[in-house]
């Protein structure tokens, strides 16, 4: 007989049938509303409409939580009970019926073991880092090898499991399978320069792009990436934020983000009136944040369609990328939510700029392209709660989600999350009930979805790998090489989990910081003596006294920029980043120097030396420089050997009837 189901938390609309069978079935007059005294004690005389006739609203509200406590208590038993029956009361045919239903939703898909023999890659050097005719590891052939079979996904293999390296690979291979023209890497700032230099160790002879976004540059950089064939565009997360989509894109976008909030307040409006956890002023406050962040992405879709285009804006969407890689994408976890995880608490009070923006870039890709073409690299995909794997899907691989019906974030929470009611203390000292998440349902059938497109390894999961699946050696012929005693030999991976090395540095405060702490205290006392007075209202409060306390402690001038040259003896992050150098300037291996490409300024790096061929038109717009070709009656010929020796110029258009 086929995989057993496991039968909680199956889809009906925006709740569990159970979660709605116990609410229907509670509000009945068949199910009357049990009272309790303060000790507990049942009050077997006293009714709903009696207690109501003399305003006894604390017993109600009693009542009501014990009421609770117990639907939570059967949505637990009531689905034990029911798999029971399944298992061993239930007919055969009732038995085959789910377990047909369960294997087409679930077991439908099986992916091939990827073991990264059908890789195939070309113009890879054989040296990396100084080691000669250096190894992939068979775990990053694996997921690469996946990441291209599927056409999108995520590498969440754990830290120094080499990544980066896979995924440069994955972009090569993309690149001559034809499945990409122009990807870009949006990569933290601080490691932009070690990717760099990896992609040019492990591919000498391709053309990388590595974007500064920074001063006059920034124009010349973006000109360049629209006018060129990249093998590898590289942008800094930061910059990649500040690059925006056309004033058109915009406004479809911020259109969608528009009803999609009517929708959420519609289904927040039907889910609240069946829901008694939260109190009138908790309802009221939700809908009165959804209603203001939709006024919001109104005031953008107004901006966005006055706006007017200057003749030498270039937009992201303009560039001709066609793939993006997102590195560190556990930044991109915080994006709009829903009225149901906000609810619970697991979203975000105000999403990220930053996720949301990503997000924005990749719906546009996908409308491009297909759903396709977009990666993501993390070590760290759960943090928190499984709700962050549905974000990282969400931006990698929203087919999926669509597909098994939790592209809304409520439906993945009424499918894996289960909530209970608990009481919390609030930052005043006041108590009050709220739902909170208690665990999670189904998770073989969550990790199910996942591992479609996501490949998630921790080091003792890789160093499992190995030993089930050997990386044999083989000679030229392809035979497996054996020791001796005739035992195949296997490629041992050396790689290991890097291991902290911890520093302690004691850094007196200065006089100002002491001053400064001293205000913490008196701010502190304050808030407390506040709440000890009935009435009395402050603005501060202690997240924003901890806050600030820690930006003291980190940098006098993240705290207030009029601190600016102040004596950096006292400052924690200027001791942090003294220590970061001197690391890095010890590290083994270091990497080969690269010298710059004249005819690309700065900005396109490789080991191979420099062709003498400076670019006429350095400094100009791509409209300027078009117009002038034109009128001199060249383009025609200038675009024709452009082409020929860099690639298609993708948006830029050659024909000699074309216009600006």
């Amino acid at each position: 007989m086929a995989k057993k189901p496991k039968m909680t938390g199956t889809r009906d609309g925006d709740r569990r049938p159970s979660a709605r069978l116990l609410t229907i079935i509670s509000r009945t007059p068949a199910f009357p509303l049990v009272f309790y005294d303060e000790d507990d004690n049942v009050l077997p005389n006293m009714t709903l409409k009696h207690a109501e006739q003399k305003g006894l609203t604390a017993l109600i509200e009693r009542s009501r939580a014990k009421q609770r406590t117990h639907n939570d208590q059967m949505l637990t038993r009531v689905p034990q009970k029911f798999n029971h029956w399944v298992r061993t009361k239930a007919s055969t045919e009732i038995r085959e019926l789910i377990e047909e239903a369960y294997n087409h939703e679930y077991n439908a898909h099986i992916n091939p073991q990827f073991d990264g023999n059908t890789l195939r890659v070309r113009g890879m050097s054989d040296t990396f880092y100084g080691v000669k005719d250096f190894a992939v590891y068979k775990h990053n052939r694996a997921v690469a090898e996946k990441l291209v079979w599927n056409g999108r996904g995520a590498n969440c293999h754990d830290v120094g499991a080499g990544k980066t390296l896979a995924s440069i690979i994955t972009s090569q291979v993309l690149a001559q399978q034809g499945a990409c023209r122009k990807p870009m890497f949006v990569v933290p700032g601080k490691v932009q320069e070690k990717w760099v230099e990896e992609y040019s160790m492990l591919f000498p002879d391709a053309k990388i792009l590595n974007m500064k976004m920074a001063g006059s540059d920034r124009h010349k950089e973006l000109t360049m990436a629209q006018l060129y064939h990249w093998d590898a565009i590289f942008i800094a997360d930061h910059a990649f934020k500040s690059l925006p989509l056309s004033p058109a894109v915009q406004q479809q976008m911020y259109a969608d983000r528009v009803e999609y909030f009517d929708q959420m307040i519609e289904n927040f409006d039907e889910l609240i009136e069946e829901d008694d956890a939260l109190s009138s002023t908790a309802k009221k406050s939700m809908v009165t944040r959804l209603e203001k962040m939709k006024e919001e992405w109104e005031a953008k879709l107004r901006n966005v369609a006055s706006a007017q285009r200057l003749e030498t804006d270039i937009f992201f969407d303009e560039l001709g990328v066609d793939a993006l890689f997102f590195d560190e994408a556990h930044f991109y976890k915080n994006a709009l939510g829903s009225a149901k995880a906000a609810k619970l608490g697991i979203a975000a009070n105000k999403p990220s700029q930053r996720a949301e923006d990503a997000l924005q870039k990749t719906k546009w890709l996908f409308s491009k392209v297909g759903y396709k073409n977009v990666f993501v690299l993390t070590a760290t995909p759960v943090v928190n709660s499984p709700v962050e794997v549905w974000h990282m899907l969400n931006l990698c691989a929203p087919d999926l989600l669509d597909k098994y019906q939790i592209a809304n974030l409520d439906n993945f929470i009424n499918q894996f999350v289960r909530e209970e009611e608990k009481i919390v203390k609030k930052t005043n000292g006041e108590y009050r009930t709220e739902r909170v998440v208690a665990g999670y349902y189904n998770l073989p059938e969550m990790r199910s979805i996942i591992d479609e497109v996501m490949d998630i390894k921790s080091y003792d999961q890789l160093v499992g790998f190995y030993e089930k699946y050997p990386d044999y050696l083989r000679d030229e012929s392809g035979e497996i090489i054996t020791d001796k005693e005739g035992n195949p030999q296997a490629l041992k991976p050396k790689f290991k989990r890097p291991e902290a090395e911890t520093k302690q540095q004691v850094i007196e405060p200065s006089e100002i910081h002491k001053l400064l702490f001293d205000d913490i205290i008196l701010r502190a006392d304050n808030i407390l003596d506040c709440m000890r007075q009935r009435g009395c209202q402050t603005k501060d409060n202690f997240l924003v006294i901890t806050g600030d306390g820690s930006k003291i402690a980190t940098d006098l001038r993240v705290y207030d920029n009029s601190f600016k040259g102040v004596d950096g003896t006292f400052l924690k992050l200027g001791a942090l980043t003294q220590n970061v150098a001197e690391s890095y300037a010890t590290r083994e291996n270091p990497a080969p120097s690269r010298v710059p490409e004249s005819i690309y300024g700065d900005f396109f790096s490789k080991v191979p030396a420099a062709r003498e061929n400076p670019n006429p038109y350095q400094g100009q717009s791509r409209h300027k420089l078009i117009k002038e070709l034109k009128s001199l009656g060249y383009f025609g010929e200038v675009a024709g050997e452009i082409e020929a020796t860099e690639g298609d110029l993708h948006a830029v258009p050659v024909s000699a009837n074309s216009s600006y």
